[in-house]
């Protein structure tokens, strides 16, 4: 557009205004080049020293036989026969194409848990129950990503949101809720999924209000009156999430 703007003050009607602004708008367009790394001065730019390093990522990758979700992927589908069907919770969609396998339900990805209402959440969790139970898949992957809205690099946005929960060793057991770091904890045995659940939902609340009172949190403290409310509706999005839980011990 910049390009555009330039050619067409040089070729509208040679003036030396018009020529002043179309160097300014050409001079756009070259940094804007230079920041993506297009062209190859000495240093690629800021957004295309990212690109560089995140290709270097994608090949470090590919030579250690791919992504973990990837790695995941080519299991199942080592392990299962076409049509036995899949269920990625989370937002991994790609897991389903490196399986070849598809979901039975209508929703076969979800990212938005954080955002949505904790009505609209356990409307979704219990349709993907019943979807689930009418057609159950060989396979049910607990994608273990930290979702929308994402943590800053050094501010923690949110709870984890994982199908299955970990648990920090300890009396009394912490919940791993932090996003934005490698998975410590071990699963929640299937055989206390019950008697964890309220303290789960106790630590969500708690580490929820944590977060939204933070003095380093961006954007600042969130006011007091708003605080109790917001925690509380994500223990609630928590909650709706009991029943898909149950559904997998019973499958196990």
């Amino acid at each position: 557009m910049a390009l555009a703007a330039a050619l067409y003050f040089w070729l509208r009607k040679p003036s030396k205004a018009s020529i002043r602004r179309g160097l300014l708008y050409f001079c756009c367009v070259f940094l804007a080049l230079w920041w993506t790394g297009i062209i190859p001065l000495p240093g690629t730019g800021p957004v295309g020293e990212q690109f560089a390093a995140r290709l270097d990522q994608i090949k470090a990758a590919q030579q250690a036989g791919g992504y973990p979700w990837e790695k995941i992927g080519e299991y199942i589908k080592t392990q299962s026969q076409p049509g036995d069907g899949l269920y990625v919770w989370g937002w991994y969609p790609g897991i389903y194409i490196a399986a070849k396998q598809t979901s039975p339900t209508f929703h076969p990805s979800y990212s938005n848990m954080h955002t949505d209402a904790p009505a609209v959440v356990e409307g979704k969790v219990k349709g993907l129950v019943e979807q689930l139970a009418a057609n159950p898949p060989k396979f049910i992957v607990d994608a273990q990503k930290d979702h929308f809205p994402y943590a800053t690099p050094f501010f923690p946005s949110h709870p984890r949101f994982d199908l299955w929960p970990r648990l920090f060793a300890g009396s009394p057991p912490q919940l791993d809720l932090k996003p934005g770091q490698p998975d410590f904890g071990k699963p929640i045995p299937a055989d206390m999924l019950g008697q964890v659940n309220e303290l789960m939902l106790n630590q969500v609340e708690q580490y929820t209000k944590m977060v939204l009172t933070h003095e380093k949190r961006p954007g600042g403290a969130v006011a007091a009156d708003l605080v109790k409310e917001l925690a509380q509706n994500e223990r609630k999005r928590h909650e709706a999430m009991l029943p898909l839980r149950k559904f997998v011990v019973e499958k196990l």
